[in-house]
Formats: C-alpha cells, structure tokens, sequence
C-alpha cells in the first residue's frame, strides 16, 4: 500500500493514540490538582504529597515500561494498549475510595502500572507508520498529549472537585478510558513493522541486554538520557506543584478558576510549544541533523529563567501570563528525543529503548521532581513561610541548564552515531 493511500488510516490511528495519551495525561496528572483538599483531608506533608506526585507513580511506570515494551517488541501492540487503558482507569477510579495515605499510594501504583503499557507501544507504532523525514512531527503531534491532558486534566478536575469533591472526581475521570478501551481494541489495527538496514521484519526482537548495550554504546543516547531525566526533573517538579502554589499564593481565587486558567495556558500554550518542538525539528534538520539540539537548547535558555522568576510577580495574571514561557518549552525537547531514539535502534528493538528512556528519564526525572520540589518546601518553609514553595520552584532553573548541557553534548556525537546504523545488532536466538 503506497504511502498516500495508507494516510487516512494512519491519520486515524495517530488521532485514536493520542487519545488514550490525553486520556492517561488526564488521570496522572488530576491529582496534582486536587493536592490541596487530599493534603487537608489527611493531614500530609509536602513531603508526603511529593511521594504521591513523584516516586508513588514513576517508579512503578518506569519499571513496568521495559516489560511492556519488550512484550510490545515481540506481540500485539494494539491489544497490550487495549489492556493498559482499562486497567488504569478502573485504578483511577479505585483512588477516589481511598481511606488514607497508604491506599492512595496503592492505587496511584496501579494507575503507574496501567500507564506504563501506553507509551512503548505507542511510539513503536508511529515509528512504523510514518517514514524517517515526517517521523518527528508524527511523534511531536502525540507528544501534545501531555498539553491536552494538562489543558482538560485541570480545568475538569479544578470544576469538578470545587462542585462535587475530589472523590467523584476521580470516579468521573476514570470512566472514559474504559470506554476508549474498547474503541483501540475494535478499531485500530497492528501495522506491519518496517524493515531497516539494522533488523528485518522477519528477525526476532533481539534480547533486552542486546538492545540496552547497543543503545549505551552511543555517547549521543547516554547524553540524551540525561537531558531527558533532568529535563523530566524539571517539567515534572513544575507542572505537578503549580495548582498548589497559585491556591496558597492566590487564597482568594477559586480551585475552578486557577485551574481553567493553568490548563488553557499550559496546555494551549505548551501544546503548541511541543508540537512546533518536533515540527521545527524536522524542518531544520534538513540543513543539519545538529539543529534538532541545539534549537531545543535555545528554547530552554529563553523559557525557563524568566518563567520561573515570574513566580514572586504577586499578581495572579501576570504569574499567570508569563507562565506562558516555561510551558512552551517545557515538551519542546520529547519529540526530538524520542525521534532520535527510534532513529538510533532498528524496528524490533523501538519499543524497548522507548522503554529505557523512559525508564531513566521517569524513574530519575518524574520520579524525583516532585518529590524534590515537595521536600525542599518543607526545609524553608520556616525561613520563607508562604513563599517556600515558591523558591523551592524556581530552583528548577539549574537543572533546566543542566539538561540544555547534555542535548549540546549529544549534538557532538550525533553525525557519527547516525552513520553507524548499519552496524548489525544480536537476532535474539
């Protein structure tokens, strides 16, 4: 089938992933902004709010990624997608009965477990069904999940808590994806995989060891997992402790109202900043692959200082404005990365080293953001009172440099790694 012919379908298949991404953004992302009424209802610490943000879900999301994509890798993608979006959302649900810290911590892993079976082979499916020259925009359109998530995950959630609690909130937010579920499972179907110099259809995915040494033997993949697990780091610590810090800057302000404003600024906002991220990236990469980096270390250098010194402002709509810089940088760099993974391994080993990325950029990054904004809020509290949060945030601005270090680095080595994709990798046998 020639590629024209095959757009409809793939347009259909790319519109139905990102969906089941929106509808996973949507449920990790709700507790963040009901951090506030779960905190009071059960007497929880910063601290303890940050291990529910940040290690309660990404570790177990990260360590069950490299199982989902090795079984991505070897099975049905569509099926092993169908099955992860109606175990988390019957797990969202579940969390909105929890009776304590202990079994909200417990259902926010089964939700992490659930999620984890999206992404692998989500991004193994793309990678097949668009070509290397449109890949990145492909990859930057789902990577607006994230945003989209973020813009229908707050407003709905700040709405619905405010109304109804934040306990039926999380009935309500879970019961699409069972629905959802069944649509993946009765209407997409699992696209043949792509041959490539480095692996053929017909090989074998090859072993988990052989695809992580073929992915670390490249100084590009080692720098662009930093990158990714610091700027993971940065984007999580930020994004899951904004509704708290506008409730306690802003008291006067309804949970409602600063929600709808934070979701249509970071997700309109972001949105676009992640898809041009991975638009721009195909096109300038046409002059000279390097440019995928470096305009994504351009874009950390102008968002990040400014937006997150916004944060002492002491008006609600400037903050609010100018947390329009941060936010379109904030996913700027996903499309990129991932793009450039899946160009760096062959087909039977992409949802694998999705996996791995992940597994570093979530368990090192998401995993401890949160839990590092939570922590360092405590220890000032007793010097900055109500604005600990607030400086606890802006630390964020030296490991947003740090991550913009690596991508520079990773430009490096970057030519020479792409030629060696010839190099023939292990059948798995």
């Amino acid at each position: 089938m020639s590629t024209r012919s095959a757009s409809p379908n793939r347009r259909v298949t790319l519109f139905l992933l990102l969906a089941v991404a929106v509808v996973a953004s949507v449920d990790r992302m709700a507790m963040s902004v009901m951090v506030e009424p779960i905190k009071a209802e059960f007497a929880l610490s910063d601290a303890e709010i940050g291990f529910l943000l940040g290690p309660a879900f990404v570790v177990l999301y990260a360590l069950f990624g490299i199982l989902f994509g090795m079984w991505s890798d070897r099975g049905n993608r569509r099926n092993i997608i169908s099955a992860a979006i109606s175990l988390w959302s019957l797990l969202t649900i579940a969390c909105g009965a929890a009776i304590g810290f202990f079994t909200l911590a417990m259902t926010r892993m089964g939700v992490a477990i659930g999620e984890a079976g999206a992404n692998p082979p989500a991004y193994s499916m793309i990678s097949d069904l668009y070509d290397e020259h449109e890949r990145t925009t492909a990859i930057g359109i789902f990577s607006t999940s994230s945003n989209i998530g973020i813009l229908v995950g707050f407003a709905a959630a700040g709405l619905l808590s405010e109304a109804l609690g934040w306990r039926n909130t999380f009935f309500i937010l879970g019961a699409p994806g069972l629905l959802l579920g069944l649509v993946i499972y009765f209407f997409v179907k699992e696209p043949p995989r792509k041959a490539s110099p480095l692996q053929t259809e017909d090989q074998a995915a090859p072993p988990f060891l052989t695809t992580f040494e073929h992915m670390w033997g490249q100084r590009t993949v080692r720098h662009l997992v930093v990158a990714g697990a610091l700027a993971a780091f940065v984007g999580l610590g930020f994004s899951n402790w904004l509704p708290a810090f506008f409730e306690r800057s802003f008291p006067e302000m309804d949970r409602g109202t600063i929600n709808v404003g934070l979701g249509l600024v970071i997700g309109v906002v972001g949105g676009a900043g992640t898809f041009l991220g991975g638009y721009l990236s195909d096109k300038v990469a046409k002059r000279d692959i390097r440019w995928r980096l470096w305009i994504t270390c351009i874009a950390i250098f102008l968002g990040w200082p400014i937006g997150l010194g916004s944060l002492f402002a002491g008006d609600f709509v400037v903050v609010l404005g100018l947390m329009a810089l941060p936010a379109f940088v904030a996913l700027f760099h996903v499309a990129t990365l991932f793009a450039l993974m899946q160009q760096l391994v062959a087909p039977r080993m992409r949802a694998v080293a999705t996996a791995i990325l992940m597994l570093c950029t979530n368990l090192l990054g998401g995993g401890l953001g949160p839990y590092y904004v939570g922590v360092l809020s405590d220890l000032l509290a007793d010097r900055f009172g109500d604005e600990a949060l607030a400086w606890a945030l802006t630390s964020l601005v030296f490991f947003a440099f740090w991550a913009a270090l690596h991508l520079y680095l990773a430009s490096r080595h970057l030519l020479k790694d792409v030629a060696k994709q010839v190099q023939p990798v292990g059948s798995g046998a």
